[in-house]
């Protein structure tokens, strides 16, 4: 590989053992992976009360022939207060599948269901970089504060003194999301999470220890359940993403009330105000908004446009056909109608 970097793979849990031991005895700068057979199976236990003691979790799940080596109760990211949300990792077993099938624990309904994939690429806390953990590292310390080569619970660096990063040189940690060297690997990173190595672009600190790629593996996955259209876009309760969610509404919902939008776009204001309440209410039902978010916020947001400013793009892109178009006789349709019997608007007056 590049840089100077070998890749082992190994054939059996007993010969990668053995290779650990070896280099660790060598002193070989080096980082793994832990073994597929060791994995935890990750689940998430939702809609289960935050009080439930995590030891009668981990007995009744033991009842049911899955035993549980780590369990933890979610807290909220900035209030820090316990969600009814548990993290759990079982053993690995050839019936983890069956969880899913769970429905109650500690006579509550329950929904179990695999943890969402993080965005991010792990970061090793050992030597800062990217790609594996510091369980399986045996690289040189990097300090994340100083860039020294020191743990960095052992830095000595003052907090008037500013922070350097190991990695790109920056005056940054180096697990700051925005450094030029993460920036570069998110670039580069392919639907089956293979990172690049990176070259040596970086002149003011060169990379200390090259990245390399991460394992293809897959995660494993739930039983797949058929679902029908109406559960898949069940609106608040849909698990879809937003993107998807939004993508859905521009392609089969969008095209129906536009059609010959150029013409009936002159009806009353009456008639097209049910037009916009209906997509405001349904982009509240896509975001799941609260009350106080205005509609304006949320067309904003999302980047959707009210429904009387499609009628004049549309009505504008329809009159500048009709005016380049070859057929004469459609002309006179851009001429303003002055015999007028009824105080109404004419496609005309959209313009």
């Amino acid at each position: 590989m590049a840089n100077n970097i070998i890749k082992i793979n190994c054939n059996s849990p007993e010969t990668y053992r053995k290779m650990i031991n070896f280099m660790r005895e060598n002193n070989i700068i080096f980082h793994s992976y832990q073994p597929r057979d060791e994995r935890a199976y990750k689940i998430v236990i939702k809609h289960l009360h935050h009080t439930v003691e995590l030891k009668d979790i981990t007995e009744e799940l033991a009842e049911l022939g899955h035993k549980v080596r780590n369990i933890i109760n979610a807290k909220h990211r900035q209030t820090k207060e316990p969600l009814n949300l548990f993290f759990v990792d079982l053993e690995p077993a050839n019936n983890n599948k069956e969880v899913y099938k769970i429905r109650s624990l500690q006579n509550k309904i329950i929904e179990i269901e695999p943890p969402n994939k993080s965005k991010h690429i792990i970061q090793c806390t050992r030597c800062q970089l990217y790609g594996h953990s510091k369980t399986y590292c045996n690289r040189p310390y990097l300090c994340v504060k100083c860039g020294g080569h020191h743990n960095s619970t052992a830095c000595k660096k003052s907090r008037d003194t500013p922070a350097k990063c190991g990695l790109c040189g920056g005056l940054h940690p180096a697990n700051y999301k925005g450094c030029e060297y993460y920036h570069n690997l998110t670039k580069n990173r392919k639907a089956t999470q293979k990172m690049q190595i990176p070259n040596d672009n970086y002149t003011t600190a060169p990379d200390p220890h090259p990245v390399a790629p991460l394992p293809n593996t897959l995660p494993i996955l739930p039983p797949r359940v058929n679902r029908s259209y109406a559960d898949v876009t069940r609106g608040r309760r849909s698990k879809l993403s937003l993107e998807n969610k939004i993508l859905i509404y521009k392609t089969v919902i969008i095209p129906i009330w536009t059609y010959g939008i150029e013409l009936w776009g002159c009806a009353c204001k009456s008639n097209t105000n049910i037009i916009q309440r209906s997509q405001s209410k349904i982009l509240r039902m896509l975001v799941d908004a609260p009350w106080y978010v205005s509609n304006e916020t949320l067309h904003k947001d999302l980047k959707l446009k009210f429904v009387k400013d499609i009628i004049l793009d549309r009505s504008r892109q329809h009159m500048s056909k009709i005016e380049t178009h070859e057929n004469e006789l459609l002309q006179p349709l851009r001429e303003p109608t002055n015999n007028r019997r009824l105080k109404r608007k004419w496609p005309n007056d959209l313009i």
